[in-house]
């Protein structure tokens, strides 16, 4: 006689611990590229802060303050859960510590910043703020900045958000001698990560600077 047998079949849906893996390796991919762009910017300054020809004491403030900066972009993403900062919050965020409304305007629409460009132009306008307390406007009573921001079309590049860095009512300017990291931080950064261009002026009334970045370089993505 024949043998009769029996299967049995379990069905399992996995499409949501396939979806949940999937997440999960977005995430591990989005962290290491996160720390890695932190990771080659401390790099960076540590390794051009010793070029500028200062005591170690210098040195040691001079870094711990480019840190401190990096700290404070990385604190104004976290409170967006990385999705992205405005230039007005970036740059209020950057100069609060050094700023009143008698001495500083800020003015410019809404955009906002991818994390990359939050990052970068942080530390540019770190290094901005920094010139100004020791040399310019801001080391002197009466001085006074002017920060601007606007969207703009250009012809090589599409449309560009274009920040103007104004100092006021400092002591006279004079194109320094020998640039320093802050100098040339400012200058290559934005150049080198974005194609961005910066055209900084040392005219005799005070200090101006003014960047150029493509916006679908620097704008933080929406879905």
């Amino acid at each position: 006689m024949g043998e009769k047998r029996t299967y049995s079949v379990l069905l399992r849906d996995i499409t949501e611990r396939t979806r949940q893996e999937a997440h999960a390796r977005l995430l591990t991919r989005e962290l290491e590229h996160r720390v890695h762009n932190i990771l080659a910017r401390i790099q960076m300054v540590i390794e051009r802060s010793q070029d500028e020809g200062i005591s170690l004491r210098e040195f040691r403030e001079g870094l711990l303050d480019r840190i401190k900066s990096l700290t404070r972009a990385h604190g104004l993403l976290g409170r967006t859960n990385w999705h992205g900062v405005t230039v007005g919050d970036l740059i209020a965020d950057q100069l609060k510590p050094y700023v009143s409304i008698h001495n500083c305007q800020i003015d410019g629409p809404e955009i906002v910043l991818n994390a990359d460009a939050t990052q970068a132009l942080s530390m540019v306008i770190h290094e901005l703020t920094t010139n100004g307390v020791k040399y310019g406007a801001l080391s002197v009573p009466g001085g006074r900045i002017s920060v601007s921001w606007r969207r703009e079309t250009a012809q090589k590049s599409g449309e560009e958000i274009v920040v103007r860095w104004t100092e006021q009512g400092g002591p006279k300017v004079k194109s320094p001698r020998r640039e320093g990291f802050g100098t040339i931080l400012i200058r290559e950064l934005l150049t080198f990560e974005f194609d961005g261009t910066v055209d900084q002026r040392y005219a005799p009334e005070g200090l101006t600077c003014q960047i150029s970045l493509p916006l679908d370089r620097v704008l933080e993505k929406t879905d």
